[in-house]
């Protein structure tokens, strides 16, 4: 944990080859930083890094009241310079893909290869290019605070249903659902008011225009996401001036989001391991 300026704490974990390429994940909603346990065998696998900070109220980060989007990338910044590290690549998915553009557009001078995989949240300057789940819960966070929380209060205690009752439905990814209790006990660890503040900084002003960004931005997308449309990934890749769509046909939201090979054969990393890098 790392004690900020102001007396908040960040908590992060960090996963992978802790001498490989230093990439900064980004969570989603709600979510926290046990989800980088998805893509920990891959990047130990591949010579990555994986740095997974908890947004504030959410795991063991304390709450940040009246924090913005763009904000909060102070707090990473303040991660960044503890951990020693000049410049990151950074990642993040679904509700953590609008804190990846805050860093860009807030600090480029700190970021490498910049990637959102199924990215949600509710840009201000085109609230209707989101999809329905993040406008209603946006609009929830700052209309109707106690339903929203309500809500994930029955998301905290739907953790305890025996995981074996849910793995057992076809189709359903079994180490993905094992990693659904832990997760979601760690997120709402001080309550659930962390997550309902998360999404009013997703639902409202951000803190700066997604048309700002002056680095190059990877956007992956699939084509039958049911939580992101597409039409939310060709708006941020048309505003961003450096943008790069990639629309995956017939991945859905998890799916792109775990994704990894994908990104690091777009981006060269796969080169760059053959190559001895």
């Amino acid at each position: 944990m790392l004690l900020l300026r102001d007396g908040r704490v960040l908590a992060w974990d960090e996963y992978g080859d802790l001498g490989g390429r230093a990439v900064l994940w980004f969570h989603g909603a709600p979510s926290c930083r046990l989800e980088g346990r998805l893509f920990a065998e891959w990047a130990s696998a591949n010579g990555v890094r994986v740095i997974v900070p908890d947004r504030p109220g959410m795991g063991r980060s304390t709450p940040s009241p009246g924090a913005t989007v763009g904000s909060w990338s102070s707090d990473v910044v303040a991660l960044l310079d503890h951990l020693g590290l000049a410049r990151v690549s950074v990642m993040g998915g679904s509700g953590g893909g609008p804190y990846v553009l805050g860093l860009a557009a807030c600090w480029p001078e700190r970021v490498d290869d910049v990637v959102v995989l199924a990215g949600g949240g509710v840009d201000p300057a085109g609230r209707g290019a989101s999809g329905w789940v993040d406008r209603v819960a946006g609009w929830l966070a700052w209309r109707a605070p106690r339903v929203l929380g309500a809500y994930f209060s029955v998301m905290r205690a739907l953790r305890r249903l025996p995981v074996a009752w849910v793995a057992a439905v076809p189709g359903v990814d079994a180490g993905l659902v094992a990693l659904v209790g832990p997760v979601l006990s760690e997120t709402f660890a001080q309550g659930v008011r962390g997550a309902v503040a998360d999404f009013r900084r997703l639902g409202g002003p951000w803190g700066f225009g997604v048309g700002e960004i002056g680095v190059r931005v990877l956007v992956i997308q699939g084509d039958v996401d049911a939580f992101v449309p597409v039409r939310q990934a060709r708006h941020f890749a048309a505003r961003i001036p450096e943008a790069r769509l990639e629309v995956v046909k017939g991945a859905g939201h998890v799916g792109v989001i775990r994704d990894w090979e994908r990104v690091s054969v777009i981006l060269g990393w796969s080169s760059e391991r053959s190559d001895g890098a």
